[in-house]
């Protein structure tokens, strides 16, 4: 799936803090590493650094391919309606994110099974190229 990034005019009027849109360039188009919901908010998840995934108020991207990873399980949690859609490893782990970010390595195999993004990033690029 692909993203295209409307312009910071058109999204000064969304609920966002500024900070959050700095990373992205007006028009340009995203790799989408994964989606979900929350609380009826929908999010990309992307690849805007080669370091970590960033994850992004789906209102400020209009879709420009609409293709699923095949790598991606879908997971909805029927009580507070919460859908997630990406590596299911990455379902797995509450506050996954975090993970890309915080962690020590000698505490915690799984922080450093997630920080290698790069594999993740591969599968996405060889799928879609």
């Amino acid at each position: 799936m692909r993203v295209n990034f409307k312009s910071k005019e058109e999204i000064s009027l969304l609920k966002e803090s500024e900070g959050e849109i700095l990373f992205l360039e007006s028009g340009s188009e995203y790799q989408v590493m994964g989606f979900y919901q929350r609380k009826g908010e929908s999010y990309f998840i992307l690849e805007v650094h080669n370091y970590y995934p960033i994850s992004y108020n789906a209102a400020f991207f209009e879709i420009i391919d609409s293709r699923v990873s095949q790598h991606w399980v879908l997971s909805i949690d029927y009580g507070s309606g919460d859908l997630s859609l990406m590596f299911e490893d990455w379902i797995k782990i509450p506050n996954f994110m975090n993970f890309f970010l915080d962690g020590d390595i000698d505490e915690d195999e799984k922080f450093f099974e997630l920080r290698e993004y790069i594999y993740y990033k591969r599968l996405i690029d060889e799928e879609f190229g």
